[in-house]
């Protein structure tokens, strides 16, 4: 309550709108210093940045997701940012749902944000929760996770366009 009080979540929700802006930016606008002018011609970003799917669709261009941290649905555990727990529910059904949970909250509380960007910045349709939650898959965009297998085994689930 303290968080909501003090105006955390708005000013998280703002720092959020100045991000994609930001990538958006970065994405095409000439260097600052040399002023050549630049347009990319593939993203690689990660998960928490939220503005990758969205500029390499309006720019057409190729997407490449790196990250230190599955973000990837698999049984094999949880997403990171999920805070699941036995309740009679089957362990591997838990963590791969832990995932479109993850998805699910976060677009909800962002999409306004984002849709508004879309069609203002972007030039493209807004997105529905559904489809957002599920874009990452549905577009089978590739994955690669910077550890050791030995750390932490490729799960036998991922689809052959997520790699360790």
């Amino acid at each position: 309550m303290s968080t909501i009080a003090g105006g955390e979540i708005g000013r998280k929700r703002q720092m959020i709108a100045e991000m994609l802006d930001g990538c958006w930016r970065s994405c095409v606008e000439p260097d600052p210093e040399t002023k050549i002018p630049f347009v990319a011609d593939a993203i690689i970003a990660n998960p928490p940045s939220f503005a990758h799917i969205h500029c390499a669709q309006a720019l057409g261009v190729p997407l490449h997701m790196m990250f230190t941290m599955p973000w990837s649905p698999t049984k094999e555990f949880p997403h990171p940012l999920a805070n699941v727990k036995g309740s009679g529910t089957d362990a591997s059904l838990r963590n791969y749902m832990s995932y479109s949970m993850v998805e699910l909250l976060t677009w909800s509380g962002l999409a306004d944000i984002i849709n508004r960007w879309r069609v203002k910045a972007l030039n493209l349709e807004e997105l529905s929760p559904r489809t957002a939650a599920g874009l990452m898959e549905a577009m089978q965009v590739p994955h690669t996770y910077c550890w050791s297998p030995a750390l932490i085994p490729k799960p036998l689930d991922w689809p052959s366009y997520i790699g360790s």
